[in-house]
């Protein structure tokens, strides 16, 4: 009669249980109605003594499963096909090791729950999932493809977390969660075709069933091909990582060099489909433009900072403008501002600049122009022959006026700033303008009918 009674209960238990997922279409291969006759159905087969050992001793031997959680692995037992012997044995061992390592804030009934509703749902496409499972568990490499593998070495705990817009619910809107594996203080070597790197001591957490990893911490080394900046050390203080697309990202990574430490940034990282060319293959760009960079004597960079390969610009997310400082002399100095400077073995440059020149009481401007500086031989060269502002005038504060110059040179050091004409001046029209010593109606008067007057002579 007890038996009976407790038979009934089951059949209740099963439908109260599990009447959320009878709605939806579900392929059963099996009818088990417990753990025993699943149990007696497989060892029928063509099994080894381990096998038969293990899944007798999983769930019949030692009672690790109350009620509830029988009749939902039975339910999942029976979507199975019983000749899948190796997705079987993945299964029951992958419940029993869940067993032991649950996360605290994860029941068992709930992580088979997620399970079933997962293969109700048809999810779940490969027949071996309970195998891809248990081999992320006890193998190193936990995810595979043909460009890349991500390797782990330690076992993970378990659990099920409300993760974005990935988790699952049951028909009553309750969410149910991604299952999510835990690794804590592991190094992960993420290796490919045609570059390996390593995360050292990181936090992370996969979510199998999407392919992605969210992570907490972690160090990644990498060189780059500049002499200005070398030993690059980005330090993620959160992460994730698409392991499909194989790119990863971290909006909050702090970058340490052998020239600027402590800088607050973002950090992107794509795996290569052909061999890169650059010693460095990650992506980073400062916050903000208050690096204190390129310092000496005669000069200094404050500025963003944009490392694309192994090239360095001045860019941040900030969008501010960084500035080269040279001093000259004596309250003489000069002031280059631009929102990109790009820096390589010899030279720091910008297509798009504001040039100031201070000299005691007069100062030389332009708003808009090319610039180059060469560190070697510590001389500046400014091109007014490109962008929007192109073969527009330079303004003299101290003597009020306005100048056309096609290029601009001067060298640390030197007394004289050289101007040059790189168009030909027979080619355009003179013109001068000054509030206090020239008009252009003087310019006329002056000018001859071949368009020859004195400040032409000069001017040529």
């Amino acid at each position: 009669m007890k038996s009976f009674f407790f038979f009934i209960f089951i059949a209740f238990l099963q439908i109260l249980l599990l009447s959320p997922f009878l709605s939806k279409s579900q392929t059963k291969n099996n009818n088990f109605s417990n753990l025993e006759e699943f149990y007696n159905s497989f060892v029928s087969q063509d099994v080894s003594d381990s096998d038969r050992e293990t899944i007798k001793i999983i769930l019949l031997d030692e009672n690790k499963f109350n009620i509830e959680e029988e009749v939902i692995l039975v339910r999942i037992l029976n979507t199975i096909d019983i000749k899948n012997k190796s997705e079987l044995l993945s299964l029951v061992n992958y419940i029993s090791w869940a067993l032991e390592n649950l996360s605290k804030s994860t029941k068992l009934e709930d992580l088979l729950t997620y399970h079933l509703s997962l293969i109700i749902r048809q999810d779940i496409k490969s027949k071996s999932y309970f195998t891809s499972l248990w081999r992320i568990i006890k193998t190193e490499t936990v995810y595979r493809t043909v460009s890349h593998k991500l390797i782990i070495k330690k076992e993970p705990k378990i659990g099920l977390e409300d993760f974005l817009g990935f988790s699952l619910y049951n028909n009553f809107g309750d969410v149910q969660g991604t299952l999510t594996f835990y690794y804590s203080g592991v190094d992960v070597i993420i290796d490919s075709e045609f570059h390996n790197f390593e995360i050292k001591k990181t936090n992370i957490s996969l979510y199998p069933d999407i392919n992605v990893i969210q992570g907490k911490g972690g160090l990644i080394s990498s060189k780059i091909n500049n002499p200005y900046i070398s030993g690059l050390d980005f330090i993620l203080n959160k992460f994730s990582f698409d392991l499909i697309q194989g790119v990863l990202v971290s909006d909050e990574t702090t970058l340490n060099t052998s020239t600027v430490k402590n800088v607050e940034g973002s950090l992107e990282y794509r795996i290569p489909k052909n061999s890169p060319k650059n010693s460095n293959n990650f992506n980073f760009i400062s916050n903000n433009s208050d690096i204190q960079f390129l310092k000496n004597n005669n000069y200094s960079l404050r500025s963003g900072l944009f490392i694309n390969g192994d090239k360095v610009f001045t860019k941040s997310k900030s969008n501010g403008f960084s500035e080269f400082l040279l001093q000259i002399g004596f309250n003489k100095k000069i002031s280059v501002k631009s929102k990109s400077f790009f820096i390589d073995n010899q030279n720091v440059s910008a297509e798009q600049s504001t040039f100031k020149l201070f000299d005691v009481s007069d100062s030389l401007y332009h708003s808009q122009i090319e610039f180059n500086f060469n560190f070697n031989f510590e001389k500046i060269e400014l091109f007014n022959t490109k962008g929007l502002l192109s073969n527009s005038a330079f303004y003299s504060s101290y003597f009020n006026i306005e100048f056309d110059a096609d290029y601009l040179s001067y060298t640390l050091g030197d007394s004289e700033v050289f101007f040059k004409m790189i168009i030909a001046p027979t080619q355009r029209p003179l013109s001068v303008y000054s509030r206090n010593y020239f008009a252009q109606n003087k310019v006329n008067e002056m000018t001859d009918l071949n368009g020859i007057n004195f400040l032409k002579a000069v001017y040529t």
